[in-house]
């Protein structure tokens, strides 16, 4: 049993890192030729991996994870939204 939940959350936190960094990647990658459009090239795949791996429960983390990175991007990359706050 521990070693099953050690593996989750061993899988979790390799799967928040990768996330954060496509999108870091997407941000500013294809902003640069893109303008403001950025496709979910790299993003989507992970995402969709996230939702798969174990059920319900991996989707709700899986969806929290995507979430709280692009959040923390775009406080670190200043939109214009999290500059009133």
């Amino acid at each position: 049993m521990k070693k099953n939940s050690s593996r989750k959350i061993a899988f979790y936190g390799v799967m928040a890192g990768l996330m954060f960094v496509f999108l870091l990647i997407e941000t500013f990658v294809f902003t640069a030729f893109f303008g403001n459009f950025t496709p979910a090239i790299l993003t989507l795949p992970l995402a969709i991996a996230l939702s798969l791996f174990n059920g319900r429960k991996g989707m709700w983390v899986g969806g929290t994870i995507f979430g709280c990175c692009s959040f923390f991007l775009a406080i670190i990359i200043s939109n214009v939204i999290f500059l009133k706050f």
